[in-house]
């Protein structure tokens, strides 16, 4: 399978828009598809900050819109998250729940105010069941910068790596 044959889904939910504009890069650079992820919770101002970080941290699951496009088309899907209160963002812990046994080879980035990433990286994880291929995590204010570029430049490498090697299937050992 050929970089052009690869066929790569970033799919992504951002209140603020630093996460679309993170997604909006890695999906130009890796010649991906993107797909925001629709919550029709109220999330603007200090009370949606406040009722967004109470979910996060409460594990709620937001009613989502249906996916544009099926992940399981896709040879690597990039899920991109906001970190709230040191927790994955409730969209895109739904989206993650819905999609769960088809989501097989994933990439992970997040952005965040400061820390968290930790946090917010084990729960995507727990969610699927098994380990990205590649994560990157990305500080609000960096966004732009050349050390960002730098960071985005090898995780785009490591996710068109991985959407090169064949799917691995779990009752066939790997070759």
């Amino acid at each position: 399978m050929t970089e052009t044959t690869a066929r790569i889904l970033v799919v992504f939910y951002s209140r603020s828009g630093t996460t679309r504009e993170v997604a909006v890069q890695l999906g130009a650079r890796l010649g991906a598809d993107l797909e925001e992820i629709s919550d029709p919770t109220p999330r603007k101002g200090v009370l949606g900050f406040l009722r967004s970080g109470v979910e996060a941290q409460r594990r709620r699951l937001p009613p989502i819109a249906p996916s544009r496009n099926d992940p399981a088309d896709y040879d690597v899907v990039v899920i991109g998250t906001p970190v709230w209160t040191s927790s994955i963002s409730s969209p895109v812990r739904a989206y993650l729940r819905r999609h769960r046994g088809i989501l097989r080879k994933v990439a992970f980035f997040c952005t965040c105010g400061g820390s968290g990433s930790h946090g917010a990286f084990a729960q995507m994880q727990e969610e699927l069941e098994h380990e990205p291929v590649v994560r990157m995590q990305l500080r609000q204010d960096d966004v732009g910068t050349v050390s960002t570029e730098a960071a985005i430049e090898r995780f785009v490498e490591h996710v068109r790596a991985a959407a090169a090697r064949p799917q691995e299937h779990p009752d066939r050992p790997a070759v």
